[in-house]
């Protein structure tokens, strides 16, 4: 059952349960061990795995819970369509968990954020874009002034990490690029319009931006995270990047002319599409109608649980 309380709440619970010194994770260094007679103190809370959080005007917005874990970044030096920057294939690690959006910010989100709307195509329940990264970074800031917590967008590792949600092939569903129009809204031959790329061969049924959540989820509860808008991530872009990048928690580069994007968009050839794709464009760019974003709430860091 999808939970639909109030992010704060959630937050504020599981906060309220642990008050107290922060312990290593290692060690416990900090905690109290000596025998004691006092009442014992309740477990911490689980975390929700899911949350939503409420806007202005009725309008809410959902947050699935990523779990901390390892998975292979990059693509693998057999597969033809790899592009240079993605290799080296290399082992990351995600050591907290965080709530990412199930969807893409859509048009009716940003409105009741931003007071404002600049997309081309329009409709409610479909993405918002031509949104540059500096617009997306402030809605993140203006959500968590109201929220009282951290927003913000994905690094490019925990994108690709919720994107492939435990796979290792090419898409999250596998490696069958003919099943992609059951996944995705890409460059087929449905797009009209302003389009750069046609595959003939492929029919998903739309000719621009979809509503949010027209194909199925990831296993881990992402809709979107292949095609229809391309979507920012918090990183500054670097060719090389993965030669020398950390293994855990990587932040991207230090600076650089370019914003890392990641998932492809409606107007995008199906290998763009592939989870270990990655893009850019400069920060300030504007009026690209195929670049969104989705949000990160990070998460308090859950307890170990006792079977």
């Amino acid at each position: 059952m999808k939970c639909h309380a109030f992010i704060l709440a959630a937050m504020a619970m599981w906060a309220d349960s642990c008050a107290g010194p922060e312990r290593s994770p290692a060690s416990g260094a900090g905690a109290d061990l000596t025998p004691s007679t006092s009442v014992k103190q309740p477990s911490p809370a689980p975390l929700a795995p899911e949350v939503s959080v409420e806007l202005d005007k009725g309008v809410r917005l959902s947050l699935v819970l990523i779990r901390p874990g390892s998975f292979l970044m990059g693509s693998p030096d057999d597969l033809l369509e790899r592009e240079a920057d993605e290799q080296p294939r290399h082992e990351v690690t995600i050591t907290r968990p965080f709530y990412m959006g199930v969807t893409e910010v859509t048009q009716a989100q940003y409105q009741a954020v931003m007071d404002k709307n600049p997309s081309l195509f329009m409709g409610a329940d479909r993405p918002v874009e031509r949104v540059i990264w500096d617009d997306a970074v402030e809605f993140c800031r203006r959500l968590s002034e109201r929220q009282g917590h951290p927003v913000r967008l994905p690094t490019e590792a925990e994108w690709e990490y919720a994107c492939r949600a435990g796979s290792n092939t090419r898409f999250s569903f596998g490696d069958k690029e003919s099943e992609l129009p059951r996944y995705a809204n890409f460059g087929d031959r449905s797009v009209t319009g302003p389009a750069l790329y046609r595959q003939e061969q492929y029919d998903d049924g739309h000719d621009k931006t979809a509503p949010v959540a027209s194909f199925p989820a990831n296993a881990w509860g992402l809709h979107d995270m292949h095609g229809n808008v391309f979507e920012w991530c918090q990183d500054w872009y670097r060719d090389v990047y993965y030669k020398t990048s950390p293994t855990v928690d990587p932040l991207g580069a230090d600076i650089g002319p370019y914003r890392v994007l990641r998932g492809g968009s409606w107007n995008s050839p199906s290998w763009q599409c592939r989870s270990a794709y990655r893009h850019r464009f400069t920060a300030d760019g504007r009026f690209n109608h195929q670049i969104g974003f989705r949000i990160v709430i990070p998460a308090p860091v859950e307890p170990h649980v006792q079977q």
